[in-house]
């Protein structure tokens, strides 16, 4: 019975010592460390986090071409901006130049060049008058073709430079190309097997009678 109680008693004692011995404080490494998984070996956390996986929100489908062209960073208007003047295609444009030879917009008529129309029917346009320049855009499904005109109704050549918009793989494309010089009283027409959305001309200036005239 002896025995006993004094192993009994080395025991409580034993356990006591135990119970007073100073414990380790946990780090900010135990609460970061991932606890480890009975099935598999724990993971060695990595420096850097992969970065989220985050679906960007779709955006709506463009519904008409105008909504597209808005889209890409083009605005499809008819206009006169500082020096430059766009037409939209099916669309003529007509200004005269101020004292600066800046273009200044005195309307905007809808209509289609004769060249763009099926044979026999004729060119919805006229002149664009004295004093005024006329920039008309117009297409071919049927050939294929984008036609420019510029009719001149200064009493001096006039020149600019030009640069097309279009369409391809439906993307939008820009190209700029040289100007030339459209005679005083004088009409000039350009074409192109592209589908060209609007052309714009800059830079529009009065040139020397004598200047070479577009070909």
């Amino acid at each position: 019975m002896t025995v006993r109680t004094g192993l009994l008693l080395s025991l409580l004692l034993a356990g006591a010592a135990r119970a007073q011995e100073p414990t380790q404080p946990m780090t900010l490494d135990d609460f970061l460390k991932p606890e480890p998984k009975a099935e598999a070996p724990a993971e060695t956390p990595s420096a850097e986090p992969p970065p989220a996986e985050t679906t960007p929100p779709e955006r709506p489908k463009p519904k008409t071409l105008i909504e597209a062209l808005t889209a890409a960073g083009f605005d499809p208007k008819t206009k006169v901006e500082g020096a430059s003047v766009q037409v939209m295609q099916g669309q003529r444009a007509l200004f005269h130049l101020d004292a600066k030879a800046a273009p200044v917009l005195d309307g905007i008529d809808a209509g289609k060049l004769g060249v763009a129309q099926p044979e026999g029917q004729a060119e919805t346009y006229r002149g664009s008058g004295a004093g005024r320049v006329g920039l008309a855009l117009d297409a071919s499904p049927v050939k294929k073709q984008s036609y420019m005109k510029v009719w001149n109704g200064l009493a001096r050549p006039v020149t600019f430079e030009l640069e097309l918009a279009a369409i391809r793989s439906g993307q939008l494309m820009r190209r700029k190309l040289e100007g030339c010089a459209v005679p005083a009283g004088g009409v000039h027409s350009q074409s192109w097997p592209d589908p060209i959305i609007a052309v714009t001309v800059s830079k529009v200036a009065l040139a020397p009678r004598d200047a070479t005239p577009c070909s």
